[in-house]
């Protein structure tokens, strides 16, 4: 029996250790692609191009249910990032930024909304196409959420909410998940009232930095992620995106090391 339980608790930490690892070095690489890498006010239109680009927001097409899924927005949004989640019963985390506790939650959906909308440079308005956030984190759709009760976490999985990608902070809003009844693909008789909906808009008239690759479809300009050059927005500009990954790649090392010494400490405990 003793052996069995080495094998497990082995076995457990030593797939934390591989996937702290992972991420680590995923945060370093995404840092390092982003070295010094600044705006461009005129870039060149050249398909397959890589390009960073920092404009306003135009918004040709909303988002779909972009008037429920975000709050007190009088410009038209043109995307938003959303996470759907229960509360986890008795459970309390530390808000460090506001100095205050809350309840602890679940995330069981999470995904981006997407309309029409470019960002203006110098060379003309070059459109944004968010649909490879989607592709490379498995994301949801929002009309295809079913909450049913309390559904578990996928395990290993980070949510497009938390993105490495995405670095959106001026408008952000919390809903009762009630607000999108009809909107998701819900159960009349599932109580939504204490389960929450949190999004992160792109409203017309932002600021949004983009990098991506450029490709010119039928004419029209259009910045996207592609397995070589992934696709980076942010409303606080490069330096907030390397910010976010610089914290990322701490994150990930201390986890690391803590789980390595867990490690350790299991082989000597066991051995």
């Amino acid at each position: 029996m003793v052996s069995v339980a080495v094998a497990v608790v082995g076995g457990a930490l030593t797939l934390l250790c591989l996937y702290y690892a992972y991420r680590l070095a995923n945060a370093v690489r995404l840092y390092r692609s982003l070295s010094g890498v600044t705006p461009n006010g005129s870039p060149a239109i050249v398909d397959g191009e890589r390009v960073t680009v920092e404009g306003a927001v135009t918004v040709d097409e909303e988002a779909p249910a972009s008037d429920r899924a975000t709050d007190g927005l009088s410009a038209p949004v043109g995307m938003y990032v959303w996470q759907a989640a229960f509360p986890r019963s008795g459970q309390k985390v530390i808000d460090f930024e506001n100095r205050t506790t809350r309840q602890a939650r679940a995330t069981f959906a999470s995904g981006v909304e997407f309309g029409s909308f470019t960002v203006a440079t110098e060379n003309g308005e070059l459109r944004v196409d968010p649909g490879w956030l989607r592709d490379v984190h498995d994301a949801d759709r929002l009309a295809a959420v079913r909450p049913v009760g309390f559904l578990p976490s996928r395990t290993w999985h980070v949510y497009l909410w938390n993105s490495p990608y995405v670095q959106l902070a001026d408008h952000s809003t919390e809903l009762p998940l009630e607000r999108l009844r009809g909107v998701v693909d819900d159960d009349p008789d599932i109580d939504l009232e204490n389960d929450y909906f949190l999004s992160k808009a792109v409203p017309e008239g932002t600021r949004l930095t983009v990098h991506g690759e450029l490709s010119v479809d039928a004419g029209t300009p259009t910045i996207r992620g592609t397995e070589k050059t992934p696709l980076f927005l942010s409303d606080g500009g490069v330096d907030a995106i390397r910010r976010s990954l610089r914290r990322r790649a701490l994150t990930y090392g201390v986890y690391l090391a803590l789980a390595s010494a867990a490690t350790a400490v299991s082989v000597v405990a066991f051995s």
